[in-house]
């Protein structure tokens, strides 16, 4: 982030329906990661002991959407790493049987279980 660029911990807008400075409290930042999992607001309320109402108002705050939209890009960013290290970890292992597939088509060329595996894991993975 740019060093003039403000935070959601940064930013100071009029809170929903108030005068008041909405500020990011603990129980705000709370809140964004429930609304970022998608937990009802009501729900939400509950959790923090706060009125229903009061989770709609910060939900209606500029500076509260744009965190939970920041909280929901971490959470797509995280989740798409995990399934590529997950992905990676399979593609090696597939690797490794394919060559240890290779292996054993060479070392016994006429063997109708090798030859059954070869077609196999050609009509499975190209």
């Amino acid at each position: 982030m740019e060093s003039g660029t403000p935070t959601p911990d940064t930013l100071v807008e009029v809170d929903y329906g108030t005068r008041r400075p909405f500020r990011f409290t603990e129980q705000k930042r709370q809140a964004v990661d429930l609304v970022a999992i998608g937990m009802p607001k009501a729900q939400i309320a509950r959790a923090l002991g706060v009125h229903r109402n009061t989770v709609n108002g910060w939900c209606a705050t500029p500076a509260f959407v744009a965190a939970v939209q920041e909280r929901l890009a971490e959470r797509i960013s995280t989740t798409r790493l995990r399934r590529m290290a997950e992905t990676s970890a399979h593609g090696d292992h597939l690797h490794r049987i394919a060559l240890d597939l290779l292996e054993a088509a060479r070392a016994a060329p006429a063997d109708p279980a090798v030859l059954a595996a070869a077609k196999i894991w050609v009509a499975a993975y190209g």
